[in-house]
């Protein structure tokens, strides 16, 4: 995803859920962090699916994370196979 400093000018750069741009914000203390630390700075995805789990643990430096959860309508997937 692009981010202000990268593209500047399209639409999806200024979008607050743009999570590109939470270290760069003035109210973040992640600004103060000049490197770029996976997970932290550089936000990760995760791909999962309904009764999916992720293991419990401590985040870097122990701080706080975000995450979201996006139900989605059925999706029926047709294969024809042409012999």
């Amino acid at each position: 995803m692009p981010t202000l400093e990268t593209h500047p000018l399209e639409a999806s750069s200024k979008d607050p859920w743009n999570l590109n741009n939470l270290p760069i914000v003035s109210d973040s203390l992640l600004r103060f962090i000049k490197t770029d630390i996976s997970g932290m700075t550089v936000p990760w995805t995760y791909v999962g699916m309904v009764f999916s789990t992720f293991c419990w643990h401590n985040e870097d430096h122990y701080t706080y994370s975000i995450n979201y959860s996006k139900s989605v309508s059925l999706r029926i997937f047709t294969f024809l196979m042409i012999t």
